[in-house]
């Protein structure tokens, strides 16, 4: 999952946190955090544009820009929502929320 490996990638040294699951009601939460280069925070939302990309100061990512564009779009086709907090040199926290299916 594109998220994950974003987590990792980003990630050279510290730790990168699964949690969840989280029922609530009738949907299901599981967050990916890490403290990894981060992302300034005015750019949080538009990290989901295509071919958007963030990178280190010191160094290129590989990547074209399109995984958190598309990990979105598939979260909404599902009913769901996908959303992102950072803070640059901190790291990052995504939320995934599902409708859960009866």
């Amino acid at each position: 999952w594109k998220v994950l490996d974003n987590a990792g990638k980003y990630t050279e040294k510290g730790l990168v946190e699964i949690g969840g699951p989280v029922v609530d009601g009738e949907e299901v939460s599981i967050y990916i955090k890490d403290d990894g280069i981060g992302i300034p925070t005015e750019l949080n939302e538009a990290v989901f544009e295509k071919f958007r990309k963030i990178d280190g100061k010191d160094k290129f990512y590989r990547g074209n820009g399109l995984g958190l564009s598309i990990s979105r779009a598939l979260t909404v086709l599902l009913g769901g929502d996908i959303s992102l907090s950072s803070e640059s040199g901190i790291g990052t926290e995504v939320t995934l929320v599902l409708p859960l299916n009866k």
